[in-house]
């Protein structure tokens, strides 16, 4: 009998120790090792099986997902061109169902006076997205509308990489609402060298 609970105690604590080793490492975590350039075998050594996988011709998405109901969950997005790693993606969002309360009674307003307001900009940000080719579904959904320049900021935070960034930031530069505000743009880059590329694009001087 005794000789059954040590092998049962035994048992146990191997289970314990093996959740310990499976929840240790969260997608948060495995995402800090993706780079960019690294192959696709590389990226699921790392992060294992997408939840989901979207493709349109040489442009592949990975998407992972975590957490549940009743809880924030988390989205981590990796895009891969020719194979390789071309930007990557993560966001917390409140699963449907939580108990945690309604996002949009404590949600700040982006929109300035002669920029989009918050649905219709809303409506836009999942559009593009959603979308593999965000710039051009960005071209194709801003036609005449104004942003605010804290609202090009969540557009471009879709990108990891200032490259990327970039790239989004030259369709919006002629639908900016607050030019006064296109420092806030510049000063969210990481590197001097795309602060200036912004610069150029948006026509300031430093």
């Amino acid at each position: 009998m005794r000789r059954l609970q040590q092998m049962l105690f035994t048992l146990a604590i191997s289970m314990m120790l093996g959740s310990c080793v499976t929840l240790g490492e969260t997608t948060s975590d495995k995402a800090f090792k993706i780079q960019r350039g690294m192959t696709k075998e590389e990226a699921g050594r790392i992060l294992g099986k997408p939840n989901f996988r979207r493709f349109d011709g040489n442009l592949e998405q990975w998407e992972y997902q975590s957490g549940g109901l009743g809880s924030y969950r988390q989205y981590l997005i990796v895009e891969f061109k020719d194979d390789v790693v071309k930007s990557m993606d993560s966001y917390n969002e409140i699963s449907k169902g939580s108990s945690v309360g309604n996002l949009n009674s404590h949600k700040v307003s982006l929109s300035v006076i002669g920029s989009v307001d918050d649905n219709e900009f809303d409506e836009v940000y999942h559009e593009v997205k959603n979308s593999v080719f965000k710039e051009s579904t960005l071209e194709r959904s801003i036609r005449d509308k104004k942003f605010s320049c804290a609202q090009c900021l969540q557009l471009m935070s879709l990108y990891t990489f200032d490259d990327d960034k970039l790239k989004m930031l030259k369709v919006l530069k002629g639908h900016i609402a607050d030019t006064m505000n296109y420092d806030d743009i510049v000063n969210s880059l990481d590197f001097i060298s795309s602060k200036d590329k912004a610069r150029e694009i948006l026509g300031i001087s430093k």
